[in-house]
């Protein structure tokens, strides 16, 4: 069953990917912009991936949501040494 939290959670994203397209210069002074977005990315693909396990392909899409959290936590971990040690590009 769909919980309201997971599809209010991909709307949300939804939304914040659309600013992020609409208007890239507000994320231009970010350091290490291209990994924290790519980073979004997959997580707004993981929130997909968990409504829709719920109306078909529930195995497949269930190791896709949990290996796209573990790629995201990843490239977080990496944008945030990244910006830390100031090498960020």
């Amino acid at each position: 069953m769909i919980q309201e939290s997971e599809i209010i959670r991909l709307i949300l994203g939804i939304v914040v990917a659309f600013v992020l397209a609409m208007s890239p210069s507000g994320i231009e002074r970010l350091p290490g912009r291209k990994w924290f977005v790519a980073a979004f990315y997959v997580l707004l693909s993981s929130w997909t991936f968990t409504v829709f396990e719920h109306l078909f392909l529930y195995d497949v899409l269930n190791i896709l949501e949990h290996i796209g959290y573990l790629i995201s936590g990843i490239l977080y971990a990496y944008w945030c040494l990244k910006t830390t040690r100031g090498t960020a590009r």
